[in-house]
């Protein structure tokens, strides 16, 4: 999903997250006691997306999906897939700090992988990646609406363009909550597919081409 219009102060905010997001937990509400409610608290599940965060009572977060394997992965932890063609894939995670706004009701995540190398036959992706989730929790607990923004390094063959915000800029995403993450696929198919649609992108069909 693009946003070609989407203004440049959406990556001076990035830029000063990322350059304040040491320490995960909620803000202070001026009363020196940080507060972070249960009902933020739990498992998020993306609507359209494969991406689900689990988030502890503490306020950290302790689990996610990444769309590229869809297998969960752990903060600070490494992971090994084995694919189906019997090669295997690991998944390196960074810290995934966050932070709530009691007040506004804010919540902002951030998914870090620290270094991913998967393997499907012989080709392969090498690289990082670092998602940003950030927006307002619904007053019952049951719905999250970020914007989501990510950046990523997959070397010269997959680029990104971090100048242009509509390519740091992916849109918004609504999160629900739900009582389970559903079941990892234990072929990596979707990784696979993921891999697969990056090293050998689909050509659009032409729309003229039924045309008389």
């Amino acid at each position: 999903m693009k946003a070609k219009s989407v203004i440049l102060t959406v990556i001076g905010f990035v830029l000063v997250f990322l350059a304040g997001c040491g320490a995960p937990g909620s803000k202070s509400t001026g009363q020196g006691k940080p507060v972070f409610p249960p009902e933020v608290a739990g498992i998020w599940q993306a609507a359209d997306e494969p991406w689900v965060i689990e988030i502890s009572p503490e306020g950290k977060v302790i689990m996610a999906v990444i769309p590229m394997t869809e297998t969960e992965v752990k903060p600070n932890e490494m992971s090994m897939l084995e694919m189906a063609d019997g090669n295997v894939s690991t998944v390196e995670m960074g810290d995934c700090p966050l932070e709530y706004d009691p007040l506004k009701r804010e919540l902002t995540v951030t998914i870090t992988v620290k270094a991913i190398h998967m393997r499907f036959y012989e080709q392969g992706v090498d690289g990082n990646s670092t998602d940003i989730f950030s927006g307002r929790v619904s007053e019952d607990g049951k719905r999250w609406q970020a914007d989501w923004m990510t950046f990523f390094d997959y070397g010269p063959r997959f680029p990104q363009n971090k100048d242009d915000p509509g390519d740091v800029f992916m849109g918004p995403i609504l999160f629900y909550k739900v009582k389970r993450a559903a079941p990892a696929d234990s072929n990596n198919k979707q990784g696979m597919n993921q891999l697969e649609e990056m090293l050998h992108p689909s050509i659009p069909a032409d729309p003229n081409s039924n045309r008389r």
